[in-house]
């Protein structure tokens, strides 16, 4: 997984973290948070997360390759690829 285009525009947005080619690191989210997962073409994807202290983890181990949209709380989006 990587970000084609992730900017951070204070320190109270969310970070993201790639932790491996199938798993991101949102932190400055928590379990409550809406987090929405896009396929380019605008699909909705189903989103596994896994909450942690400082953070979630989607887990994109079952999407196939391709570019993706994550959008938290309808307000920060990211566009990350699956190789």
């Amino acid at each position: 997984v990587s970000s084609i285009d992730t900017k951070l525009e204070n320190k109270n947005m969310v970070r993201i973290v790639y932790t491996d080619h199938c798993t991101v690191r949102l932190l400055g989210v928590d379990a409550t948070s809406l987090i929405q997962v896009y396929a380019l073409d605008g699909r909705r994807m189903g989103v596994s997360l896994l909450p942690l202290s400082e953070g979630v983890v989607i887990d994109l181990a079952a999407y196939p390759t391709g570019i993706y949209l994550i959008n938290v709380n309808n307000q920060q989006t990211f566009k990350i690829i699956k190789s």
